[in-house]
Parts: C-alpha cells; structure tokens; sequence
C-alpha cells in the first residue's frame, strides 16, 4: 500500500475510512487509520469507558480521548470516530477497532 491510497471497510454500521502507511519516518512502515462508528457518545461516560479499560487516557471536555496501546496512538471522539496510528498491519487496525467497539458499543 502506498501513502494516498485507501481502502473502505464496512462492517456492524461502522466503517474503516481508510488505512494507509503513515507519513511520519518514525512510523515508516507502519498504518493509520480513520474509523467511523455508527453512535454518538456523551463525553464524559465515554472517557470513563475507555479509561476502565487503557491506561494513561486523557480526555477533553469537547469530546475527545487520547491513548496509547501496544505502540499505536489512538484518539476516539464523542462523534463515534476513531484515529490510530502506528498500527502494524491491518488486522491490528481490526482488533483496536474490534475493543473500542465493544466497550462502547457494548456488543
């Protein structure tokens, strides 16, 4: 995959806006990606979620939540987007992806 492609991913109403190599030297060879899930969360409960279950959460009054985990750079909004990055491959990307939704989709 070159830097500028991107690929959909479409699963449970959520989406995989895209996956590409990052930009940054630093994570040559590693992924980003922009998720989309199909809910909206209250700021506060969804910071509290997350924090029950990463480590070192930090989050903003407007809705936002960064971490980090097992290498990667995650950021997760009320608006139910998610953005990782210095994922290792795809699969990564799914199972990061896989975790978020379950604790705050519940499912």
């Amino acid at each position: 995959m070159k830097y500028g492609e991107s690929i959909e991913i479409k699963k449970n109403d959520s989406r995989i806006e895209y996956l590409r190599p990052c930009a940054s030297p630093k994570d040559k060879g590693k992924l980003q990606a922009k998720i989309s899930l199909k809910e909206k969360f209250d700021p506060k409960w969804m910071c509290d979620e997350l924090s029950k279950v990463f480590k070192n959460v930090r989050c903003s009054e407007k809705g936002a939540a960064s971490f980090g985990w097992s290498g990667m750079a995650i950021m997760v909004f009320s608006n139910g987007q998610i953005n990782i990055r210095g994922a290792e491959n795809k699969e990564e990307v799914m199972r990061i992806k896989g975790m978020i939704e379950k604790i705050l989709l519940k499912g």
